[in-house]
């Protein structure tokens, strides 16, 4: 039956919600408790994505940390990365990203993080070269472009902000957020 759930976790994964996977597995069996390595890696990285995905980032700093100990994945890092960069642990996040950006250069995720500890250390215009870069190279990554024009409007350049913004909508129309930002930049 275990198989099954793993199978049936995959599948909601593509047309389910989170909670539809997270409910293919008892909530109080821990990762651990799993004997096949295979569906143990598996879960834990369902979990972890959603975890990631959801904002819940002590969780998925756990599940992320463990799946690095079974497998050394650039992508780990990066994860791990913007975990610590959420609950504001600067100096981890910077670790973290500096590993994942020594495995792959072009990790967007990582490079985010870096930016995020350029702005934390004060080097903003700096920050903002890397935020740009990052919203070229993979644009769907919002919290770049949300991060990219408030750091914009926090140096006085709200033209630029708006500027931002517009071109993110281009790629997802219908975001409300950005939408409402972009309302606030123009009042």
């Amino acid at each position: 039956w275990r198989e099954a759930r793993v199978w049936l976790a995959q599948d909601l994964r593509l047309h389910g919600t989170y909670q539809d996977v997270l409910g293919c597995f008892p909530s109080d069996v821990s990762p651990k408790a799993i004997p096949n390595e295979a569906e143990r890696y598996f879960w834990l990285s369902l979990r972890a994505q959603i975890k990631l995905t959801t904002s819940q980032w002590q969780e998925a700093l756990a599940d992320y940390s463990e799946l690095a100990k079974m497998r050394k994945f650039s992508d780990f890092d990066s994860a791990i990365s913007l975990c610590y960069a959420n609950l504001k642990n600067w100096k981890e996040a910077k670790a973290y990203s500096d590993s994942a950006l020594l495995a792959n250069p072009y990790d967007p995720r990582a490079r985010f993080v870096q930016a995020e500890v350029m702005i934390q250390q004060g080097r903003r215009e700096e920050a903002l070269s890397v935020l740009q870069k990052v919203c070229q190279d993979c644009p769907a990554i919002q919290g770049a472009w949300l991060k990219w024009a408030v750091t914009l409007a926090n140096l006085g350049r709200s033209e630029e902000a708006k500027k931002v913004l517009l071109d993110y909508l281009v790629f997802n129309p219908e975001d409300k957020q950005i939408r409402g930002l972009l309302q606030q930049f123009e009042n």
